[in-house]
């Protein structure tokens, strides 16, 4: 089973080693009351798209860490995709 971004969230949210940031810290940094923040971490709720964006940034959560196996799949496609035109693009020009 893989990890969605929601409980990737959630789980940065739920680790609280030291408290390591005050849900009230939170809550301020991404515009959220703390009742919002404290029903994250118990799992009585999930954040948004929005949410989870700025749960990411506070935490420092790398991008990558985000993405589903099928995002990460399209965005390695994509990549193979834009190298193969910039090549052809190249490829033109030179002629």
């Amino acid at each position: 089973m893989f990890e969605t971004p929601g409980s990737v969230a959630l789980r940065y949210l739920s680790q609280r080693p030291d408290d390591r940031i005050a849900q009230s810290a939170i809550a301020q940094a991404i515009g959220v009351t703390v009742t919002s923040v404290s029903r994250w971490q118990n799992g009585r709720r999930r954040p948004d798209a929005m949410m989870r964006e700025k749960i990411r940034r506070v935490y420092g959560i790398p991008f990558a860490a985000w993405l589903t196996p099928d995002e990460r799949e399209f965005l390695v496609r994509a990549e193979k995709v834009v190298r193969g035109l910039n090549d052809l693009v190249g490829a033109t020009e030179a002629a």
